[in-house]
């Protein structure tokens, strides 16, 4: 038998995860998760010109305001656009680790900037202006997105019963429940930084956990309906149909994992920090497929084990109502007497 659907594989498992979600509730409680300093509110120094600037009067205005705020404040990025309602330039400079620009600067700058005779910017047309930008902070979904997600579990069970019965239901969303959780988990106890991606995270770890199961209980059914899969135990049975599957869930798995990487390193030539969210979502990835390669099937192999003991115990006696046998005996016997 395949050592991952045995009662102990099933209890170990059980335990290893009990402990780590317990762990990083105590975490949350205590600390909470740990926020993304790239999403808290930022100070940003505005620089618009009325005009649209060629390519070289822009690296010319950047470079020349850059060289000005860096000498009194450290930047976390600079962005370049065009005002929709004017059509000129704008520069954006936005400031690291919480600093905060002051108006005398921003006066300071713009009166630099027109008496510096930098090329393609003419005096009065340039303003410096100095905003802050709110980033939500991941508290404010909290409760919206463990609503969204008590929604999504409860209709994948409901699913999971419809498509393969109520113990492929049951054991679905046990696995959800768990591979949501020890996802919030790790990222707590692991102090990855959170932002709103974790909410995004934690929607695609619900998702991924339904597909997997979704192909291992349909690899399942299929199975369990040929002859090869007839007489054989219940353990034996579904650790065969999962050996036998486990390379496609393998190759999801591993097909996921490249996404979540490639989409952190798209993030890093279009100026989003996804790091956090890769590793978050690459946690996922592995809670994931552990949850349907070893817990699902030793928690579904329990249940059918159950399942057969009583349809067997059943087959064992006859439930025909007494005067219903007699009926359908009545013909055979007047057929013998002719």
């Amino acid at each position: 038998m395949n050592k991952p659907v045995t009662k102990k594989a099933l209890l170990l498992s059980l335990i290893v995860s009990l402990v780590l979600i317990i762990a990083g509730a105590a975490v949350f409680a205590f600390a909470g998760f740990n926020p993304d300093s790239t999403m808290r509110d930022a100070s940003v120094i505005e620089v618009s010109d009325v005009m649209r600037l060629s390519d070289e009067e822009r690296e010319a205005l950047e470079d020349f305001c850059t060289e000005r705020i860096e000498a009194q404040y450290s930047l976390a990025k600079v962005e370049y656009g065009e005002e929709s309602a004017t059509g000129g330039s704008i520069l954006r400079y936005t400031l690291a680790g919480g600093e905060t620009a002051t108006a005398e600067f921003a006066d300071s700058l713009e009166e630099a900037i027109v008496s510096g005779n930098v090329a393609g910017v003419s005096g009065g047309l340039v303003t410096v202006s100095v905003h802050t930008t709110a980033n939500a902070p991941y508290t404010m979904y909290i409760w919206r997105t463990a609503i969204g997600a008590g929604a999504v579990v409860v209709l994948l069970f409901i699913y999971g019963c419809i498509r393969f019965k109520v113990g492929p239901g049951v054991t679905m969303l046990i696995s959800a429940v768990r591979d949501l959780a020890l996802t919030l988990a790790l990222a707590a106890l692991l102090r990855i930084p959170a932002g709103v991606g974790l909410i995004g995270v934690a929607v695609f770890a619900l998702f991924f956990s339904a597909l997997l199961n979704l192909l291992v209980f349909g690899k399942m059914r299929k199975d369990f309906a040929s002859d090869e899969y007839k007489g054989i135990p219940a353990r034996e049975a579904v650790a065969k149909s999962v050996a036998d599957g486990s390379k496609t869930v393998l190759l999801i798995a591993v097909l996921a994992a490249a996404l979540c990487v490639l989409l952190g390193i798209v993030g890093i030539f279009i100026g989003t920090d996804l790091l956090w969210s890769m590793l978050t979502a690459l946690i996922a990835v592995a809670a994931c497929v552990t949850s349907a390669l070893f817990l699902s099937p030793a928690i579904y192999a329990g249940i059918k084990e159950k399942s057969d003991a009583v349809r067997a115990n059943k087959a064992r006696y006859n439930y025909t109502p007494e005067k219903k046998s007699k009926q359908e005996a009545a013909p055979v016997q007047e057929s013998a007497e002719n």
